[in-house]
C-alpha cells in the first residue's frame, strides 16, 4: 500500500464525442524483496490515461483509449515492471436493443 496516492479524473462529452483523462501519483511505496523478505522503497510514478468515445451512428460507437500516455517506467512490486504505452481500441454496435 502506498503512503500516498491522488488520483484525478475529468470527462467532457460534446455531441457524439466524449473525452475523458484520468492520472494517478503514488509516492512512498515499499515492497518485499530478498531473503528475508526485506521492505525495498519503489521510485515515485505518475500514470496517465486517456480515453476518446465516438457516437458514429445509433447503436454504434468507436472508443480508444491509451493506457501509461507518456511512456511513464514504473513498478507496483520490485523487479516488476509495468507495461509501457498501450493503445486500446473497440468497435461496439447495439443489435439488440432496437428502441433507442
Amino acid at each position: 500500500t502506498p503512503g500516498h496516492a491522488l488520483s484525478f479524473t475529468g470527462s467532457t462529452k460534446r455531441g457524439p464525442v466524449r473525452v475523458a483523462l484520468s492520472a494517478t501519483h503514488v509516492r512512498d511505496l515499499y515492497g518485499l524483496t530478498g531473503q528475508p523478505a526485506a521492505a525495498t522503497r519503489l521510485a515515485d510514478y505518475t500514470e496517465v490515461s486517456a480515453h476518446l468515445a465516438l457516437q458514429l451512428a445509433r447503436g454504434l460507437r468507436l472508443q480508444t483509449r491509451v493506457e501509461n500516455l507518456f511512456d511513464q517506467a514504473y513498478a507496483t512490486t520490485p523487479d516488476y515492471p509495468m507495461p509501457g504505452r498501450a493503445l486500446h481500441a473497440e468497435l461496439s454496435a447495439d443489435i439488440w436493443n432496437r428502441t433507442r
